[in-house]
C-alpha cells in the first residue's frame, strides 16, 4: 500500500527569475536559501509525521508501524525538492485501513495470537489510518513551508512571495 510520493520543490528556471528580481542575493544565495527552506520544512514534518504514526496507526504487534517508519526513512531533500514517501508493504495494511476507529481503538483488549496472549492498548488509533495520514502529512508541509518560508524573509532580503515552493506531482 502506497502513496505517490509527496513532492514540493521549486524549479531551476524560477531559482534565477527570483535571483535576478534581488540586487544583493546571488542565484547561488538563492540555491541555499530554498534549500535551507525545503530542509528545515522536511525535519519539521519528520518530526510530526513519527509522532502522529506512533499515536494514530493501529498497532497489535507493532509490525503496521515499524513498516511505515522504515520506509518514511526514504525521505530526502534534493535539488531543490523535498520528497515524502508515505507506503508499507504490510500485506493486510489495505485491510486495516478500511477498519473505522471503533474497530481498531481498544482499551485493554485481550486477545490470542500465535499462542501468545497479547493485552491490545491502543487508545488513540483511529480508522482509515493510511488515508488519514497522507491528509495529515499535506497540511503539516504547508502549514511548516508557509512558517519556515516567514522564517527566512524575516532573516534575508527575499519577499515570501518571491519563495515560489510549489507542490509537484
Amino acid at each position: 500500500m502506497y502513496h505517490k510520493p509527496l513532492a514540493y520543490g521549486i524549479r531551476a528556471p524560477e531559482l534565477k527569475r527570483i535571483a535576478e528580481k534581488q540586487a544583493s542575493l546571488t542565484v547561488h544565495d538563492v540555491h541555499t536559501i530554498m534549500e535551507d527552506i525545503l530542509t528545515d520544512t522536511y525535519h519539521l514534518v519528520m518530526k510530526d509525521l513519527i509522532i502522529w504514526i506512533n499515536h494514530k496507526v493501529p498497532k497489535m504487534t507493532g509490525r503496521l508501524r515499524k513498516d511505515i517508519l522504515n520506509h518514511l526513512k526514504d525521505s530526502y531533500v534534493r535539488n531543490h525538492v523535498l520528497r515524502i514517501f508515505i507506503q508499507t508493504s504490510i500485506d493486510y495494511a489495505e485491510r486495516v485501513n478500511e477498519f473505522e476507529t471503533k474497530n481498531v481503538r481498544h482499551f485493554g483488549k485481550r486477545i490470542r495470537y500465535r499462542g501468545k496472549t497479547i493485552i491490545l492498548k491502543d487508545s488513540r488509533a483511529i480508522g482509515h489510518f493510511f488515508d488519514e495520514m497522507v491528509k495529515f502529512t499535506i497540511k503539516d508541509i504547508n502549514f511548516h513551508l508557509v512558517k519556515v518560508k516567514r522564517k527566512y524573509a524575516a532573516r534575508t532580503r527575499l519577499r515570501v512571495t518571491d519563495m515560489r515552493i510549489i507542490q509537484l506531482w
